[in-house]
C-alpha cells in the first residue's frame, strides 16, 4: 500500500482460501492523509494494482511498481504501471551515478493499466531509479541489480523506545554500502509478523518506514532483526496499550531454581503508585507488590 504522497507504508504476504479469496484490513487513524492510496498485489508473474480514495473519491494518478527488490544481472524485471486509461507515459530508468540508462515511452491500456518487462542485460551492480511521467505528475520507484548480503556489521535503531497498537514504525541504520539487508519483526511470542528485504545506499544508509504494530498487537516486548549473509543485529522495543485499553500486567515467565520459583511480571499502561496483590487459588492474599 501506498500512500498519498507516494510512500509505501504497509505490505504483508496474505494466503488465500480454498476458492482463491483473500482479505485483509487496514486501519486508519485521524492523523491518516486524506487522498488516493495505491493497493498493489502481487503473485507470481501477475500484478493487479487498484486506487481508493481515504476521505475523498480517488483520483487518476501515476503508479509504478517493480516485480522484485532486488534482480540478477541479466534478469528482466517487470513494472505495473497504472494512470489515465488510454494516456502515454514515459518512462526513465536513472542509474547508480544519477545519470540516464533507457527511456521509453509507453501506452496503458483502457483500464488505465499496463505491465512493461525491463531487459537488465548490461546493467552494472548498484541502485537504480524508475521515473515515470506524464505531464506536471511524476512517479519513482528504486530497484537494484546484483547488490549482495554480508559486507560488515549491522546497526539498526527505531525511532522510539515504545509504540501503541496501529503504530507505524521506522527503522533507521547503517551496513555496508549497497547490501542487501532482510528485516524481520517478531512478536513476544516469537511469531513472525514481517519480513521485507531492502537495501542500503551507496553511504551504507538503510531507512524502512513500511512496518507497523497490528491493531491486535500483544502488549509486550517486541524485536526488530536485521540480517545480511552472516551479519546480524537485533532490537527490542515495547508495545504498550491504547490509552482506551488502560493498565495491563502479565506473567511473562516462570523460572524455578534451586533455591526458589522466580516469577516475571510486565506491566503497561500505569501512572503513579502501583499495587500488586497476589492471591492463591482460595482467594487469600500471599503477598502485595508495591511500584512508584
Amino acid at each position: 500500500m501506498k500512500d498519498p504522497t507516494g510512500a509505501e507504508i504497509y505490505s504483508d504476504v496474505i494466503q488465500p482460501k480454498s476458492d482463491g479469496f483473500f482479505e485483509f484490513e487496514f486501519p486508519t487513524l485521524l492523523s491518516s492523509l486524506e487522498g488516493t492510496y495505491a493497493l498493489i498485489a502481487f503473485q507470481g508473474e501477475k500484478s493487479e494494482i487498484i486506487l481508493v480514495g481515504l476521505g475523498q473519491l480517488p483520483e487518476v494518478q501515476l503508479v509504478a511498481q517493480m516485480d522484485k527488490i532486488n534482480y540478477k544481472a541479466g534478469e528482466k524485471a517487470i513494472i505495473s504501471f497504472i494512470g489515465p486509461a488510454s494516456s502515454t507515459i514515459s518512462l526513465l530508468i536513472v542509474d547508480p551515478s544519477d545519470k540516464p540508462k533507457f527511456s521509453d515511452t509507453i501506452t496503458v491500456g483502457p483500464d488505465g493499466k499496463k505491465e512493461y518487462e525491463l531487459d537488465l542485460t548490461g546493467y552494472a551492480s548498484g541502485v537504480y531509479t524508475t521515473v515515470v511521467s506524464r505531464g506536471n505528475s511524476q512517479a519513482e520507484e528504486l530497484f537494484s541489480v546484483g547488490l549482495q548480503t554480508g559486507s560488515g556489521p549491522i546497526e539498526i535503531n527505531t525511532t522510539k523506545d515504545s509504540y501503541k497498537p496501529g503504530d507505524p514504525i521506522l527503522v533507521l541504520g547503517k551496513s555496508g554500502p549497497n547490501v542487501i539487508v532482510k528485516l524481520t519483526l517478531y512478536d513476544p511470542d516469537g511469531n513472525e509478523v514481517k519480513s521485507k528485504e531492502i537495501f542500503t545506499d551507496k553511504d551504507g544508509t538503510l531507512s524502512e518506514g513500511s512496518f507497523r504494530i497490528p491493531s491486535e498487537a500483544k502488549i509486550g516486548v517486541w524485536k526488530m532483526k536485521a540480517v545480511s549473509g552472516p551479519n546480524f543485529v537485533e532490537i527490542e522495543f515495547s508495545v504498550t496499550p491504547s490509552q482506551e485499553q488502560g493498565m495491563s500486567i502479565e506473567v511473562t515467565n516462570i523460572e524455578k531454581t534451586s533455591l526458589a520459583t522466580l516469577v516475571y511480571i510486565n506491566g503497561f499502561g500505569a501512572d503513579g503508585t502501583v499495587v500488586i496483590e497476589i492471591t492463591s487459588s482460595d482467594g487469600e492474599m500471599v503477598d502485595e507488590l508495591k511500584f512508584f
